[in-house]
């Protein structure tokens, strides 16, 4: 009888023969990717390259928020990313400040280092909901394509694709 080991082999003594090296590529750990951060006031931010409709690559800083269900950015952002008024749809959305009118759309791709998901949903809110402080913030519809992790010392997260 053959037994599946940890290391996605065959475990020892069990008289079989490991998996050849060729059938292991699949079994192994996912890529994972460490991104430096910057905290300010005790929250994390990452710069990230968003691609809107026009596909010009677009970099700002966001603060990670796992509270947000979107990436929200500050509507003035709207024409750099290729976005205007045919491609949005409005409605309103949940902020820490109270309910606000929002537009929402897709971005063709988000990277934060060399994490990158396609197709990520995003909401514009008005400009002075975000102050001075932020540009915008990366929420679940990117952060949920990985698993994360959190450290202080040094400032940076550690992404891990999820599988599918």
């Amino acid at each position: 009888m053959r037994r599946a080991g940890a290391a996605g082999g065959l475990e020892a003594g069990t008289g079989a023969h490991p998996l050849p090296e060729r059938l292991q590529i699949g079994l192994s750990r996912p890529q994972q990717h460490r991104i430096l951060t910057r905290i300010r006031h005790g929250r994390h931010s990452v710069q990230a390259v968003l691609e809107g409709p026009n596909g010009k690559p677009v970099s700002v800083s966001l603060i990670l928020d796992t509270g947000a269900t979107t990436i929200a950015l500050p509507a003035s952002m709207m024409a750099a990313l290729g976005f205007s008024d045919n491609n949005l749809s409005p409605g309103r959305t949940r902020t820490a400040g109270g309910t606000v009118n929002a537009r929402s759309g897709r971005l063709a791709a988000v990277s934060i280092g060399s994490a990158r998901a396609k197709d990520v949903e995003i909401i514009f809110i008005d400009d002075r909901t975000f102050g001075r402080s932020s540009k915008g913030l990366l929420g679940m519809s990117f952060l949920k394509h990985f698993q994360m992790t959190v450290s202080n010392d040094p400032a940076h997260i550690v992404l891990v694709p999820k599988r599918s």
